[in-house]
C-alpha cells in the first residue's frame, strides 16, 4: 500500500475526494491582518485613488499603529 502525504495551504475552499468517492470541503480561516489589507485594498480601489497601493497601505498601516489606543476605544464602544 502506498501512502501519500501532501502539505500545502489554503488559499480558499478546497474539494477533496476521499478514497470512497466521498467529497471533503476545508476552508482556511482568514486571518485578521488579511481582512484588514483587504479592507484598505476596497477603500484603495473604489475609492478612486491613484496612488500606488503598496505605498498607500504602507502610510495607512503606520497611521493606524500610532492610534491604535483610540481606534480600541472606539471600537470597544459599538459592541
Amino acid at each position: 500500500m502506498v501512502r501519500l502525504i501532501y502539505k500545502g495551504r489554503s488559499t480558499g475552499e478546497v474539494s477533496i475526494l476521499n478514497t470512497q468517492g466521498k467529497l471533503i470541503k476545508a476552508q482556511e480561516k482568514k486571518k485578521v491582518s488579511q481582512s484588514i489589507h483587504g479592507a484598505i485594498w476596497y477603500v484603495h480601489n473604489f475609492g478612486g485613488l491613484t496612488e500606488d497601493f503598496n505605498n498607500y497601505y504602507e502610510r495607512q498601516g503606520k497611521k493606524m499603529a500610532s492610534y491604535m489606543p483610540e481606534i480600541i476605544k472606539f471600537l470597544d464602544s459599538k459592541d
